[in-house]
């Protein structure tokens, strides 16, 4: 029989899916030759699912009023609808309404108000107030002069109401001197300060003691295995000594090993090379004898044992067992036994010729042979096949039983399948097999298995214009994706002064097996707007006007003018103006302690920058209880103060061109920082004038190139 030849599946009662309602078909197999139905798989087709356009606005959204937008599915016409967010408002820019302009003791103000810039509602009302003027005092006049220890006036007036104003100026202060007593190892060092006016002395500028410069270290007791040892070192300056411990050597054991034999253990006798001391340890177990194989010393018989022995190879020790008897071996001979009569074996040993007679079997009576097939007829792959089982006497040939069995029909014996057409990502293929008995050839389809992408690669346009994703199918290359889209931008972090800015690229595409992709650049910082020159009396040719720009505009302000239009560059700077001057540039730090000596300091601008300096060790007063605010500072004292500003830093050259800055001077050290630094140079090339009263412009300036530059 050829049995069914399959032909290819072929669709019957096909429903197309839509987009809410799945679909499917029948694949049915017939018989290219006889037509019958072989087999029919039914397969579903998962629903479409709607196919939405884009989002259109149906109701725009207001600042306060939410929108909708809706789409629509190409397929089937339904609809969705979502709502648009409220765009909130946008604020406009702050204008001002019911201004009052300050005078010089009353406070102005004005309402900073914000409209929406779409539907003008007010969004924010915030007063300001402006704080008074304060007065346009003109430059001090000096009514009465200062002298060392007493106090001078002077006065000025405001430009805007004639108001007066009248002050001391501190005692002029004492001209010390300083002698320096160096440092030893234990003790600190100081500098003594006497006025060269007065006599008036303290004792200050304290110096760590330097400590012991001790040399190497030199054994004076050698250690041991089991003792520590000691060394010293002596201080090249004072001759101190000091002594430590050398950890003991440990000892250092030299190793001897004992082998092991075949019954007694091996081991290692360990000895310190140093010291001598000895203790054994890693033992090895014996080895055992290593007996070679056994020899035949006695042979066994029948009934009697035998024995054998061996030898260890390594020590000679014997050993011997015995071999077990070798017992009868019987030889049969069988007397077969009739219908009627019974049979027996005969038993004859082949080595002692002992004998006995056993065995003994009944008369057979009909003796059953073996079944034979008769009338068989083969089974085939398709076909049923069978035969009679016919048991005969094995004496007198009678047929004793008879029995007809049936054999199934084998069955195909295929063999594996073969392609014969491979699918493809898209195209399913085909494969088949032969059965090896009839030659009945089966066939089947292989279902395409789909494309298998790669993970998706983008490149980006040199221009950021635009942005290209592709993916290929790892199975076939030949098969790839893609998609260009345009790329979006927008500033999503603005620049300002002190900080760049940051602008996002953004890349969006249909395909979802593409991700959104963003690429950001940093937008160059805001160009700060040029400083403004208010005073008429700084000129941009004078070395100070960067400096008096930078000292207006700074964060916080270092200092302004003496009025709107005037700075006064050559008017001198007070003791309280300058460490103001170091406070505001330090970031107007809060001092630690709340203590404040000075009965002169009360209150002002200057009250919170004369305790920081002091604490920090900038200046002191001028006694005990004195700070003398209003006394003017000389350029070795401004030095000085900056000096001690920037942490008492040392000049790497000690040149000093000044034969005005001597070296017991309390500002020497300062002279020489500042002169190397390029913070100030001398009046001259050999002139410093330590003496000289330091203008609000040489002030400035030095801060300036200190800590602008």
């Amino acid at each position: 029989m050829l049995g069914h030849t399959p032909a290819d599946a072929a669709k019957e009662n096909e429903a197309a899916a839509t987009c809410t309602e799945k679909g499917g078909y029948d694949s049915v197999v017939y018989c290219t030759v006889c037509h019958e139905k072989l087999s029919s798989e039914h397969t579903e087709i998962d629903a479409l699912g709607h196919d939405f356009g884009e989002w259109t606005v149906s109701t725009p959204a207001t600042c306060t009023e939410k929108g909708e937008e809706t789409r629509s599915c190409a397929r089937c016409d339904a609809k969705e609808t979502r709502e648009i967010a409220a765009l909130g408002h946008t604020p406009g820019e702050a204008v001002k309404e019911n201004e009052v302009a300050a005078t010089c003791t009353e406070k102005g103000g004005y309402d900073s108000i914000v409209y929406c810039a779409v539907c003008h509602a007010e969004l924010s009302r915030e007063h300001t107030e402006i704080d008074a003027l304060g007065h346009d005092f003109g430059e001090w006049t000096v009514t009465k002069e200062p002298t060392c220890t007493e106090k001078g006036e002077e006065t000025r007036t405001c430009s805007r109401c004639y108001a007066k104003e009248t002050r001391e100026t501190a005692a002029l202060g004492h001209d010390y001197a300083a002698v320096v007593t160096a440092p030893t190892c234990t003790e600190k060092g100081f500098t003594i300060y006497t006025c060269s006016h007065c006599g008036d002395s303290y004792v200050a500028d304290y110096v760590d003691a330097l400590g012991h410069d001790f040399g190497e270290w030199a054994v004076t007791k050698e250690p041991t295995c089991t003792e520590k040892g000691e060394e010293s070192r002596t201080c090249s300056r004072c001759g101190e000594k000091e002594t430590r411990e050398i950890d003991a050597l440990g000892h250092d054991y030299v190793a001897v090993v004992t082998a092991p034999t075949c019954t007694e253990k091996g081991f290692t006798t360990y000895t310190c090379s140093r010291c001598g001391d000895s203790y054994v340890a890693d033992y090895v177990d014996a080895l055992g004898h290593d007996f070679g194989e056994w020899t035949v010393t006695k042979e066994p018989t029948c009934t009697e044992k035998g024995e054998e022995s061996r030898t260890c190879s390594r020590c000679g020790e014997k050993e011997a067992r015995e071999i077990d008897a070798l017992g009868h071996d019987y030889v049969s001979i069988v007397t077969a036994p009739t219908c009627t009569e019974k049979g027996f074996t005969t038993y004859n040993c082949s080595r002692c010729g002992d004998s006995y007679v056993a065995d003994y079997v009944d008369a057979l009576g009909h003796t059953p042979g073996e079944a034979v097939k008769e009338n068989e007829v083969a089974a085939t792959c398709t076909e049923q096949g069978g035969y009679d089982s016919v048991v005969y006497c094995t004496v007198c040939h009678a047929e004793l039983s008879r029995e007809h069995s049936e054999l199934p029909a084998l069955g195909h014996e295929w063999s594996e399948w073969t392609v014969t057409r491979p699918a493809s990502c898209t195209e399913a293929g085909e494969e088949s097999r032969l059965c090896a008995r009839c030659l009945e050839a089966e066939s089947r389809a292989i279902e395409a298995p789909g494309h298998d992408w790669g993970e998706p690669s983008y490149e980006w346009a040199e221009d950021l214009s635009s942005c290209t994703a592709t993916r290929v199918c790892k199975r076939d290359e030949s098969y790839i994706e893609t998609e260009t889209v345009a790329v979006t931008s927008e500033i999503t972090l603005e620049p300002t002064v002190d900080a760049e800015g940051e602008r996002t690229y953004t890349a969006t595409f249909e395909n979802p097996a593409f991700q959104t992709q963003t690429r950001t650049e940093a937008i160059d910082k805001l160009e700060p707007p040029a400083p403004v020159n208010p005073f008429v009396d700084v000129e941009e040719s004078k070395f100070y006007y960067d400096a008096v720009l930078w000292a207006l505009n700074a964060e916080p302000q270092i200092t302004a003018g003496t009025s709107e239009t005037k700075f006064s560059p050559n008017a001198g700077c007070t003791r309280a103006q300058v460490v103001t001057f170091l406070w505001r540039a330090a970031g107007c730090p809060e001092a630690t302690g709340a203590n404040n000596p000075f009965t002169d300091v009360t209150g002002g601008y200057y009250y919170d920058a004369v305790l920081w300096a002091v604490e920090q060790g900038i200046t002191s007063g001028t006694s005990a209880t004195k700070f003398s605010p209003g006394a003017t500072c000389t350029r070795g004292q401004i030095v000085t103060f900056l000096w001690r500003f920037e942490g008492e830093p040392i000049a790497t050259s000690a040149n000093n061109p000044f034969t005005d800055v001597q070296s017991t001077a309390y500002y020497y050290k300062a002279v020489l920082w500042a002169a190397e630094a390029g913070v100030t140079s001398g009046t001259s090339a050999t002139k410093f004038s330590p003496n000289a009263t330091c203008t609000r412009a040489q002030v400035v300036t030095f801060l300036y190139r200190a800590c602008a530059e």
